[in-house]
């Protein structure tokens, strides 16, 4: 959650009258830092499995079963939620946490 967004919260839910600034300047001070939260996609034990089987199974193929595939244009999907940045705040020693 960002610091303006932090603020209103406080305001609303906790009756504390504060500015983003000082949200800001509090979390600081405990070291964390506002930063662009790496992107992590879930892909379970399971999945990575299936997936190197189905890349291993095709790797050696000749070219004549490649004409059998229908390749077009790339479309981009969105299946985790929005493509837009994701803040977050975090201590410099905990990147991927």
């Amino acid at each position: 959650m960002s610091a303006p967004k932090l603020a209103v919260a406080l305001r609303q839910e906790g009756n504390i009258d504060i500015c983003a600034s000082t949200v800001r300047n509090y979390l600081r001070g405990n070291e964390l830092h506002g930063r662009t939260a790496r992107r992590k996609y879930f892909v379970s034990e399971t999945r990575k499995k299936k997936i190197l089987h189905f890349a291993n199974q095709d790797i050696n193929a000749s070219p004549a079963l490649w004409n059998h595939f229908l390749f077009t244009d790339e479309i981009k999907m969105d299946i985790f939620g929005s493509d837009g940045r994701e803040k977050a705040w975090k201590q410099n020693s905990t990147e991927l946490k």
